[in-house]
């Protein structure tokens, strides 16, 4: 337990760092160095604890702040926050964008966002509803 609480402490750590430099090259050697552990057993302790690998964590970061700066920043070219989140080019960026948020960048911007949000809400409203029809019956057979 001692152990689990210094590794969570670790990944925190660079779960923070992320945060803070996603316009830099964040590769697993120097998010490594940050946790102190070596690249392969932080590879794997990252996974463990959070349940993504960190490569799909600082991508999942990326474009979320992307979609925010999208949202929030109109006078700001679409390139330019892609740029800030740290993508190399808008080609990695707009196909990383419409895999994650189904919609072009473009599209996010003039009302997409809204749109994405309130499917979102409806999946998790239908999601609840489905849970409890099926917690009764799971109940009963038991």
């Amino acid at each position: 337990m001692k152990h689990r609480r210094e590794y969570e402490r670790r990944v925190y750590r660079v779960m923070d760092y992320v945060q803070g430099h996603l316009d830099e090259d964040l590769t697993l050697e120097k998010l490594a160095c940050v946790a102190a552990f070596s690249p392969f057993h932080f590879h794997r302790v990252f996974a463990a604890l959070t349940g993504e690998t960190l490569s799909d964590f600082v991508r999942r970061v990326r474009l979320e702040r992307a979609a925010s700066g999208l949202a929030i920043t109109h006078d700001t070219s679409v390139l330019e926050i892609a740029l800030r989140c740290g993508f190399s080019s808008a080609a990695t960026f707009a196909r990383a964008f419409k895999s994650h948020f189904g919609m072009s960048a473009t599209e996010w911007r003039h009302g997409g966002s809204l749109r994405w949000y309130q499917a979102r809400d409806i999946g998790s409203k239908k999601s609840k509803r489905i849970a409890s029809e099926i917690e009764p019956l799971a109940i009963r057979t038991t």
